[in-house]
């Protein structure tokens, strides 16, 4: 014999619909991020600066540029900033 909680089944679905919402916004996150890694390393390779140089002119581990242009961290503002000046690129156009 089996029972059915309408009150539950709406919480369970809800749930799910909000965990499918968070899935969702994910993925776009990591797209976003990946967009913003391409346009950084496509602006850094026209200039002819190396990573480990743009990484010395901002303070960062190179690895951290590495990480950017390959979209795996959410760049900070203020390293996003700094990446725009020394490539000499204004940020709008980053997005």
């Amino acid at each position: 014999m089996s029972f059915y909680f309408p009150a539950y089944h709406a919480r369970c679905q809800a749930f799910l619909a909000i965990k499918h919402n968070m899935a969702e916004r994910e993925k776009e996150k990591v797209l976003a991020l990946k967009e913003l890694g391409l346009k950084i390393s496509r602006a850094r390779i026209q200039r002819g600066i190396p990573a480990t140089r743009l990484s010395d002119m901002i303070g960062k581990n190179p690895s951290y540029i590495q990480k950017v242009e390959l979209g795996i961290v959410n760049v900070s503002y203020w390293a996003l900033l700094e990446i725009c000046e020394c490539l000499e690129i204004n940020p709008k156009n980053l997005f």
